[in-house]
């Protein structure tokens, strides 16, 4: 699972500990979900996917405009990247 404020951007309070399991470890994920509603109050669980996330951000000018893609990292707990380079 990763856990995660339902409401931010661009992997914005997303870190090493975001990724947890749930059993058997039920503590952790408890934990982490604790965390980000003290501090981003609504809280989104659901089942981590490994690979590379992007961004991608359309401006609504006169015509829509679509933002060069963005590539965002999150780091396992071992230090590499959960799931992909």
């Amino acid at each position: 699972m990763i856990v995660k404020p339902a409401h931010e951007d661009a992997s914005l309070g997303i870190g090493p500990e975001s990724v947890v399991t749930p059993p058997p470890d039920p503590t952790a994920f408890a934990r982490q979900v604790e965390h980000v509603a003290d501090r981003y109050t609504d809280v989104l669980a659901e089942q981590f996917i490994a690979g590379r996330e992007f961004n991608v951000s359309v401006v609504a000018l006169p015509e829509p405009l679509t933002l060069p893609a963005g590539r965002d990292r999150v780091r396992s707990r071992s230090g590499g990247r959960p799931g992909g380079s």
